[in-house]
């Protein structure tokens, strides 16, 4: 089953979507999704085969395929309907950060998926608060989806149809059974840690991303996805924790002295 993907290259270039999470899939059975830190979804699956293949990644090629990005091997048949994509342009700042903003709200490190319910009006203030640390607030907004009732939690998600972000509020004592599961709790465990890891000390790019892989490792995920992303205006690193078929761990780093 093809996973969906978020389209929010609309909102901040002209000429095309660009999904926040990317399909890779490198034969028949074997599906993996992954975060869209390039602006160039085959570099981002071709990352993903250096880390779980050996040797030079075979050529790949990107279809979009309905709302979502398919990268297949470059002589793969895709499926009907699939559209190839032209080379994307290179990547620019707005877009990793709408990026980010999409995996934050779902994110376990530090974002909406970080705690078992984050009460609606708090998420509200929390989603206003990352636009502007992100520095998105000339192109996104908030669309607050009040609850019927004062006890829920609050969810995100990107509506790039409006360039907004909705909050929207649900049941909170159904939505924090779902969130404590031991896979759900054990998310959040490696989210904090890595989190904290790659925050202390103000790391850059290379140690940040050394500290998050032996941190994912020492917490039963040593074949987690880890992708650096270098943030000219970051003053230290952050990282992001997401799970779509796969832990996908980004680091906005710090770039190295």
């Amino acid at each position: 089953m093809l996973l969906g993907a978020t389209a929010v290259y609309a909102a901040t270039r002209s000429d095309g979507p660009e999904p926040t999470r990317v399909t890779c899939q490198f034969d028949a059975g074997t599906t993996s999704v992954v975060d869209a830190v390039s602006s160039d979804p085959t570099e981002d699956c071709r990352a993903l085969w250096e880390q779980t293949h050996d040797g030079t990644a075979p050529a790949l090629r990107a279809y979009q395929v309905g709302g979502s990005v398919l990268v297949l091997r470059a002589d793969a048949d895709p499926p009907a309907g699939a559209v190839a994509l032209e080379d994307a342009d290179p990547s620019e700042p707005q877009v990793n950060r709408a990026a980010e903003l999409d995996a934050w709200l779902h994110d376990y490190a530090s974002g909406l998926w970080s705690e078992p319910c984050i009460p609606y009006d708090t998420a509200v203030t929390e989603v206003t608060s990352k636009l502007t640390e992100l520095e998105l607030t000339d192109t996104w907004t908030v669309t607050p989806e009040p609850p019927g009732t004062s006890d829920a939690c609050g969810l995100g998600f990107l509506d790039p149809e409006s360039n907004s972000v909705v909050v929207r509020g649900v049941d909170a004592a159904r939505w924090t059974a779902e969130r404590t599961t031991p896979a759900e709790v054990a998310y959040r465990t490696l989210g904090h840690a890595v989190s904290d890891a790659v925050s202390a000390g103000c790391l850059t790019a290379t140690l940040a991303t050394t500290r998050a892989r032996t941190t994912a490792a020492s917490l039963g995920y040593p074949d987690a996805n880890i992708r650096t992303v270098v943030d000219p205006a970051a003053t230290c690193s952050r990282a992001t924790v997401t799970v779509a078929g796969s832990v996908n761990i980004t680091i906005h780093a710090t770039a190295d002295s």
